[in-house]
């Protein structure tokens, strides 16, 4: 960014931009916002090495699902119609992942896929002797924080709470009971305990091993790896899956 360019957005204050529900019109730009946000700053982006050229086909699948939705917001410059910021939600239970053939996103899905199965064996431990009907009655219909992120030069403006409290308000509307957030980094996961979030399980990379096959010269080769662990300790050591009831 210019000098110029930089002043004219130190001059905005939260009452340029608009909090708007996502729709059709604003998923190309917030594709893009997203891919750009999380190559660069994401900590499971940071440890692949995903290109912001990698992250955008997935992101343009992931935003027409939530515009489709209707669940979720972005933050609007009035004056130019530029999607700054966005808060991209859906319901826990209908959320697809869009498809991706780029390695690094397959490994960020995989990784978030086992946080929910550790959540989920940990619950059944802790349910283990109990009947069913006991358990039954705790599931609750839950709005799923998917993905949350502002442009850099935008920040510090307001622009995430507000999306934040919008989101809240929808979701309380719309009969669900509790919020659900993947945190991968300190960052977040100081920010959503901040705002009333409870931590259920946590995923640290580290510990964090897959295993796969790959071909050396015709034959199938087990191939253990870390991908994870090449993310910087100051800015994240784990993912948390956190929650807050509404």
């Amino acid at each position: 960014m210019n000098s110029a360019s930089k002043n004219c957005v130190d001059d905005l204050d939260i009452s340029n931009f608009e909090i708007k529900i996502l729709t059709e019109e604003y998923v190309e730009q917030v594709a893009m916002a997203l891919a750009v946000v999380f190559a660069l700053e994401e900590p499971l982006a940071i440890g692949t090495k995903t290109s912001v050229e990698a992250y955008y086909p997935y992101a343009l699948g992931y935003i027409e699902r939530c515009a489709k939705a209707k669940l979720s917001h972005i933050a609007v410059e009035k004056s130019t119609n530029k999607a700054v910021g966005f808060h991209l939600c859906f319901d826990s239970d209908g959320w697809v992942e869009p498809p991706s053939d780029d390695e690094g996103i397959l490994l960020h899905l995989r990784f978030l896929d086992d946080l929910h199965a550790k959540y989920e064996e940990e619950q059944q431990k802790l349910h283990f002797g109990k009947s069913s009907t006991t358990t039954s009655h705790n599931v609750k219909k839950i709005y799923k924080i998917c993905s949350a992120g502002t442009y850099k030069e935008y920040r510090r403006l307001g622009l995430a709470k507000q999306m934040f409290q919008e989101a809240v308000k929808l979701a309380k509307e719309k009969g669900y009971e509790q919020i659900m957030v993947e945190c991968t980094g300190y960052a977040s996961q100081r920010l959503y305990e901040k705002l009333g979030f409870r931590e259920l399980t946590r995923l640290y990379y580290e510990n964090y091993e897959i295993v796969d096959t790959v071909n050396q010269n015709g034959t199938s080769v087990e191939r253990k790896r870390k991908p994870f662990v090449t993310i910087p300790k100051d800015i994240a050591d784990s993912t948390n899956l956190m929650v807050m009831d509404i």
